[in-house]
């Protein structure tokens, strides 16, 4: 995962060395992350204290990182509130430690992870999935006090453009989804005020409600957290037992910044909100995590070249997404 930050947030994160999470934090800027610094390195030589962090933080570096000074800033200022709908995929899900007079007005739409100076150890801690420590992993026990009904999950909601949904059941039970699948979409979507995308691949086989209807609960539900309604798409394949088959067994989700992983079923409680599956565990995996990351890059390749050999007809609706491609 990329970080792009100003000069006057490596100046404010080097101000905040005292905090408790500072050293995790600059750990994860030497071990897990791309840095682009948004200022040529000239800048340097200028600052004798930037220099003194500077020469500290790149004795740290892993031998995969990089350190990129960019001759041209990016985002392109002045920022404005739709800058992130130009955003390549990976870009998407880059980190952006910002001083911009409009870094809250791109903030406020939810879409992608920035702050201004001040916010470095806070943004960081929300990469650490709000666990205050170098953790980039949370699972929680399904039916807990910690988690007994879909609002608790909304603690580690990140910023989202896209949501890409895997699980091959969740519709096979269509007066489950109002209890499980639509309040689990705006927990992930609790910070988000952008049009979302939205996409979820399902077993052919085992889809008991029409595109119409679903589509209808999906988008009055985002709409409900968002305030604006998402592109949604339905993707249905066939689970070809014994040959090659582009069904997905695996229940995941994919976002911006957060993927989530599930035992069974993704179909946890019942309408009076006791608890339906026989799953144990949700687990929460954030990208800061530089394997964590790799393995979702992964997921959308494989599912990219399962959208490539197959029909068209296979998917239903916007076919809108800006981290897979459509016919």
């Amino acid at each position: 995962m990329d970080l792009y930050i100003d000069k006057e947030n490596v100046d404010s994160f080097i101000s905040l060395r005292e905090h408790p999470l500072y050293g995790d934090c600059l750990k994860t800027m030497q071990k897990q992350l791309n840095i682009y610094f948004n200022f040529p390195k000239e800048e340097l030589a200028k600052n004798d204290g930037l220099l003194a962090w500077f020469k500290f933080f790149t004795s740290g570096v892993g031998k995969n990182n990089k350190q990129i000074f960019n001759e041209i800033i990016f985002p392109e200022r002045a920022l404005k509130s739709n800058t992130y709908t130009t955003f390549t995929k990976e870009q998407l899900s880059s980190i952006y430690l910002i001083s911009d007079e409009k870094t809250e007005v791109l903030k406020e739409k939810g879409a992608v992870l920035i702050g201004h100076p001040g916010e470095e150890i806070e943004i960081f801690n929300q990469v650490f999935l709000f666990q205050e420590d170098y953790k980039f992993d949370k699972k929680l026990r399904i039916g807990s006090a910690e988690f007994n009904k879909w609002t608790d999950l909304m603690s580690f909601s990140s910023a989202v453009s896209d949501v890409l949904f895997f699980d091959p059941y969740i519709l096979s039970v269509p007066e489950s989804i109002d209890d499980n699948f639509i309040p689990f979409l705006q927990a992930l979507l609790a910070k988000s005020r952008c049009k979302i995308n939205l996409v979820l691949y399902v077993n052919l086989d085992q889809v008991n409600i029409e595109y119409t209807d679903i589509s209808a609960r999906v988008r009055k539900g985002v709409e409900a957290v968002t305030g604006i309604k998402p592109n949604f798409t339905l993707v249905k394949v066939r689970d070809q037992r014994g040959v090659d088959s582009s069904a997905e067994h695996d229940r995941t989700v994919f976002t911006n910044y957060i993927r989530v992983y599930s035992g069974d079923t993704f179909n946890y409680f019942k309408a009076n909100g006791s608890k339906l599956t026989k799953g144990r565990e949700v687990h929460f995996s954030s990208y800061g995590d530089s394997d964590n990351h790799n393995l979702a890059l992964e997921l959308i390749k494989d599912i990219q070249d399962n959208l490539d050999k197959l029909p068209p007809e296979i998917a239903e609706g916007d076919k809108k997404s800006n981290f897979l491609i459509f016919k």
